[in-house]
């Protein structure tokens, strides 16, 4: 299962501007540049696998680029240090949580890509809805940092159903070799082959076959004539490119299942690779799953029925209606929920059509059940600026989503306690928003400096906010004569 809210940060660099470039709209150079060098671009994807009756084996892998690290010399070799920290949790309780250093040694200071770093931890966890989150440090670099946090689904694998495992993509997919894998990390070797994910998701290049492993369960006992694997590649218009029917011999409740599929010649864009598992004797279909997956063909650009599809769909949308006014008022509040890559897009965009477009490409993306009609994602953060301009504007922020409470509203979403100190004495006005699902649990102070209904955020333990330890004397005691930096808060 890929973790889907990062589905869209693996792809927008290289395919959202070739839609966009090929509809005809306008982009700046400022879009095809580096962004911002503070961002770390590391890519994310996790699989489940049956453990027992009880708990699920899930594998949480990880890859970058050796160029994404700053390096520093240190006894006559270049050092690059990643700080790791992961935690998964639900409502009630942290299911694991693990912190790690990934180091990478170089003959000289890296500044452009020679290969990829990977790494995976595996863990236990029982059937059910999470939040995985995944803060990211640059040792060298301590600027360069990122905060993952994502929802993560654990299926279960009933006994008295055939089940299938993740699809899991990878960039090797070998017979395990003893003796010549001594080096490879156990964690890659499973049911004697050499399996190392590939958790960009992105082929075409120097990986010009689409290569997976997965694992059927319950095969000799429930189809004990055997079963057929049907594997089907489709691109996002819906189109089939590649089907293949493969038969097996039931030889154990589990089942080792895996592909490789050249992509050489598909053009750029998203598939979608799926797995059927059907009863041979009987022909129907048991259980199923799939996973998107990129091309990217420098011989073929994506094809216009990847285009014709997204325009049909923006031609339904609201963002093709929308003013440029409204426009600008929506491209301002997507700006505080946007990543580096985003926003150096966002710069990019020449005319209201490519900002229109981008729009509804980025909420797309965030649509988390892409099932309903309805986005979800989008609908929520239209109710939280509704919430922020009926409650939290002011003589200074007439809508109230551009005042500091709005901007941690739309970014974070709803706190779980707000902690309200209007009416004390000898205190200005004051609030503390509590969130217990982000970064392992975090606060945000807002103050009323001026007594205006204007909520300064004045420090927060969040990662990348605005920090100031001695808050309370600074900004809310007014029986002395605070003076106070205005630099230190988000005006």
């Amino acid at each position: 299962m890929t973790i889907r809210a990062l589905d869209w940060k693996n792809l927008i660099r290289c395919f959202s501007l070739a839609l966009l470039l090929m509809s005809g709209l306008a982009i700046g150079e400022a879009a095809a540049e580096e962004s911002d060098t503070k961002q770390l671009k590391v890519d994310f994807n996790a699989s489940f696998f049956r453990y027992d009756a009880t708990d699920v084996y899930c594998e949480l892998c990880y890859s970058l680029p050796d160029s994404a690290l700053s390096y520093r010399f240190e006894e006559g070799r270049f050092l690059g240090e990643l700080y790791m920290a992961v935690e998964v949790r639900n409502k009630t309780k942290s299911y694991f949580a693990q912190e790690w250093i990934l180091e990478n040694i170089s003959d000289s200071a890296v500044t452009k890509y020679t290969n990829d770093i990977n790494g995976i931890k595996t863990f236990l966890l029982p059937p059910g809805t999470y939040d995985i989150s995944i803060v990211l440090i640059d040792l060298a670099h301590r600027d360069k940092r990122d905060t993952i946090v994502a929802p993560m689904l654990v299926p279960s694998f009933p006994d008295d159903r055939v089940g299938l495992s993740s699809i899991c993509l990878t960039s090797m997919l070998r017979h395990h070799v003893p003796v010549l894998d001594t080096a490879i990390n156990p964690a890659y070797i499973k049911n004697s082959f050499v399996v190392i994910p590939n958790p960009s998701l992105m082929y075409g290049g120097t990986m010009p076959r689409l290569t997976l492993y997965a694992e059927v369960y319950n095969a000799l006992k429930l189809m004990p004539e055997g079963f057929v694997q049907r594997t089907t590649i489709s691109s996002s218009a819906g189109h089939k490119v590649y089907e293949k029917n493969t038969e097996h011999t039931s030889a154990a409740d589990g089942q080792v299942l895996h592909a490789s599929i050249a992509i050489d010649t598909l053009p750029s864009g998203v598939y979608n690779v799926n797995i059927e598992i059907l009863d041979r004797e009987t022909k129907t279909m048991q259980v199923q799953n799939g996973s998107r997956f990129y091309v990217l063909n420098p011989e073929r650009p994506p094809l216009p029925e990847q285009v014709a599809v997204i325009s049909e769909l923006f031609a339904k949308s609201e963002f093709a209606t929308m003013t440029h006014e409204q426009l600008q008022t929506a491209l301002g509040q997507f700006k505080i929920i946007a990543s580096a890559d985003e926003l150096a897009i966002i710069d990019g965009l020449k005319d209201d059509r490519a900002i229109a477009l981008f729009l509804f490409q980025q909420w797309q993306a965030r649509d988390l059940d892409k099932e309903t009609l309805v986005n979800e994602e989008w609908e929520e953060f239209k109710r939280n600026v509704e919430y922020a301009n009926t409650y939290y504007s002011s003589l200074l922020h007439e809508e109230g989503w551009r005042s500091d409470r709005g901007r941690v509203l739309l970014r974070y979403g709803r706190p779980e306690n707000i902690q309200s100190f209007h009416f004390q004495q000898n205190a200005r006005p004051h609030e503390i928003w509590t969130y217990t699902q982000i970064q392992g649990g975090v606060q945000f102070v807002f103050v009323d400096i001026g007594s205006y209904g204007n909520f300064s955020q004045v420090h927060s333990t969040a990662q990348e906010e605005v920090s100031v330890a001695n808050w309370r004397e600074r900004f809310v005691d007014i029986m002395r004569d605070n003076q106070f930096d205005g630099n230190a808060i988000r005006n």
